[in-house]
């Protein structure tokens, strides 16, 4: 300091270039943010950012419609609330002037609430007959002013909007936000033709009852990004003319339908196959179904093959379910129905990147022949100890037998999803396959009617074009050994929320669909804008524990369960009189008769309760360890630490 008091020139000289320097700091970082929060809620995928960029070239106004009243009498939506605000502001700062975000509160019988009616908002009562609330957000297109505009094809204004946000949705957030912005510079979406008998699109029966037709989830949500068309003869081809296909569980092919898609793949053609070996959706209560050749010539030219007679079973990575019958409710792995922890799962696929939850029911797996042209990348393996479980098998047994003849196998970890790439030849080297007896029929059918009504006869529409021998480039292909997982039982719940259908996904499943399709479709942005699912990662460990205390002590609580079932049912004779051997008895044995039946259920029950506790014993004290840890071993080892360096600090002092 002495040295400065004796230097002012200088000392004025080095507080200017402080200040310059500070200034010139604060500048570069005003849009430096840092992300402390557990599972980076606020931190944009790299998909965000680049469709975010994109929009200096055309853009956008969002608006975050949102009535503080909703917060105030509830709490919980205007913590949500906050969340919206910070996270449209990041994508506000990450447009770099490509976004313009401007925030309206609604208030009664205003010109706002008037806009955003007008802008598709959803307005909700807090009471019977109270005012409306608003929390929604709207996206146009805007001028360099950041006024409302046409679209640059000069459509006029076109409004994208998320009506209402869902506290149910919010590990969605971004997705449904991204998915609004997205879709107002994007309205041309990809093609995707679907060759299924599922019941996918709606079911046919239902409308048979007057109902309505109600897609699966996962083909809603795939809508909101492709443009879903289904093909159902080789004629929608040329008619529809798909981006890339989607295969799933489409029964029996017959041969013009396999040629029509061997000649689209053909012409560098992309597609996600979903081959089941057990169907376990086909609905209306109809029984699993298994795909018994429906794409044999396709599968068998590719050097692909699924097993039609056998399932992927795996206790490792097994669901659990309730293994009880008669009433009995406890948990145990159904060993077919596939739950792949992360190690099973290829994270550096692009399909797979931000997918940690999935279900697989009854999977089969996929093998590849010595001599296939093509390139297999695994996307999703069990472990080493599954084996195969014969469908036969599925019919006659249930969870627990299931589990008791579970013997681990000797093969390596089996495939049942996985990626195919490379040159190939047609499954049909002779060309057009000729029609069968029943087309020709159809057609003499219809040329006699159309002679008889004295119409003129049309020529036969063109069904292909014209036909290659082998592919023009690399076919690329994703195949999966399932199509159940598609289905809504197993991956989300669909309510109504005031007239809206809100899905509240419990497994990734459906952003596996949509990422797979925007694998194909080659769209980089798009990758990360698809729903990241929920956050349930295992705590494998705890898990083990399970495993082993359930092993241990499953044999017990089945011997104890079924005991208790032979008493109940003697208890039920006694007491209805039923059993002929006991009628004659004096009324004093038989009341005395029942009251030991009785002592014996409870006694069985209460032996029950206490194998079911010991089941968690191991599990509570690992958790109990864990967040002793967690919560009092760090700082405690932290104080003790410091406590220490203060002595020896003293000492050296002294």
């Amino acid at each position: 300091m002495l040295w400065i008091q004796r230097k002012p020139l200088l000392a004025a000289f080095l507080a200017i270039v402080a200040f310059v320097v500070i200034n010139l700091a604060s500048e570069k970082l005003s849009n430096a943010r840092l992300d402390l929060t557990d599972e980076k809620l606020f931190t944009l995928s790299k998909g965000s950012e680049v469709v975010l960029t994109e929009m200096q070239d055309r853009p956008i106004q969002v608006t975050f419609y949102y009535s503080s009243s909703l917060g105030k009498e509830i709490p919980t939506y205007g913590a949500f609330a906050s969340r919206v605000r910070d996270m449209l502001k990041e994508f506000e700062a990450v447009s770099n002037g490509g976004m313009v975000l401007r925030e309206i509160d609604p208030k009664p019988f205003s010109a706002e609430e008037d806009e955003a009616v007008e802008n598709g908002m959803e307005g909700l009562p807090l009471e019977a007959g109270g005012d409306k609330v608003y929390f929604g957000m709207s996206v146009v297109y805007a001028d360099e002013a950041g006024e409302v505009a046409g679209s640059p094809e000069g459509e006029g204004p076109i409004v994208s909007a998320i009506p209402f946000f869902q506290i149910e949705r919010e590990t969605f957030l971004e997705y449904d936000m991204m998915k609004a912005i997205y879709t107002i510079g994007n309205p041309d979406l990809p093609v995707v033709g679907v060759i299924t008998e599922t019941t996918m699109f709606g079911d046919p029966y239902a409308q048979m009852q007057g109902q309505q037709m109600v897609p699966w989830a996962a083909i809603g949500q795939a809508q909101d990004f492709f443009q879903i068309e289904q093909i159902s003869r080789p004629e929608d081809f040329l008619d529809i003319q798909p981006d890339m296909l989607l295969v799933a569980h489409p029964g029996n092919l017959p041969d013009d339908m396999q040629y029509a898609i061997d000649q689209f793949m053909m012409r560098g053609g992309k597609a996600v196959f979903m081959m089941d070996p057990w169907f376990e959706s086909k609905g209306n209560g109809y029984a699993p179904d298994r795909s018994d050749g429906s794409a044999e010539k396709l599968f068998t030219k590719w050097g692909i093959e699924i097993s039609e007679t056998q399932v992927v079973g795996d206790k490792n990575i097994a669901r659990q379910v309730n293994g009880g019958t008669d009433g009995q409710v406890f948990a145990a792995p159904y060993i077919v129905w596939l739950q792949p922890e992360l190690n099973n799962l290829n994270q550096n696929d692009p399909t797979l990147a931000d997918v940690d939850n999935l279900l697989l029911p009854s999977a089969g797996a996929i093998m590849q022949s010595d001599d296939s042209p093509l390139v297999m990348e695994p996307l999703i393996t069990t472990t080493s100890d599954a084996k195969l479980v014969p469908i036969s098998e599925l019919r006659e047994r249930g969870v627990m037998k299931l589990l008791e003849d579970y013997q681990a196998g000797e093969a390596a970890p089996y495939v049942v999803a996985a990626r195919f790439h490379g040159k190939v030849d047609t499954a049909f080297p002779e060309g057009e396959p000729p029609l069968t007896e029943d087309q020709l029929a159809e057609i003499e059918e219809e040329r006699k009617a159309l002679e008889e009504a004295g119409e003129p006869i049309p020529e036969r529409v063109q069904r292909y074009l014209e036909h290659k021998a082998s592919s023009d480039g690399d076919i690329n292909v994703i195949l999966i050994a399932d199509a159940d997982f598609m289905a809504d039982r197993f991956w989300v719940r669909v309510q109504d929320f005031f007239g809206q259908q809100v899905m509240t996904p419990f497994a990734d499943n459906g952003a596996f669909m949509l990422g797979m399709l925007e694998s194909l479709n080659g769209s980089g942005e798009l990758m990360s804008l698809r729903s990241r699912g929920i956050s349930a990662r295992p705590f494998t460990v705890i898990s083990d524990i399970q495993r082993n205390a359930e092993e241990e002590f499953r044999a017990q609580e089945q011997m104890l369960s079924a005991r208790l079932v032979e008493i109940e049912q003697q208890l039920a004779e006694l007491q209805g009189g039923g059993d002929a051997n006991l009628v004659g008895q004096a009324k004093e044995e038989t009341e005395q008769a029942i009251e030991a039946f009785t002592q014996d259920m409870l006694n069985i029950r209460q032996e029950l309760r206490s194998v079911n506790l010991a089941l968690r014993e191991d599990i509570e004290a690992l958790e109990a360890n864990v967040k002793f840890v967690n919560i009092a071993l760090v700082p405690i080892i932290i104080v003790i630490v410091a406590i220490m360096t203060g002595i020896i600090r003293r000492r050296r002092y002294r």
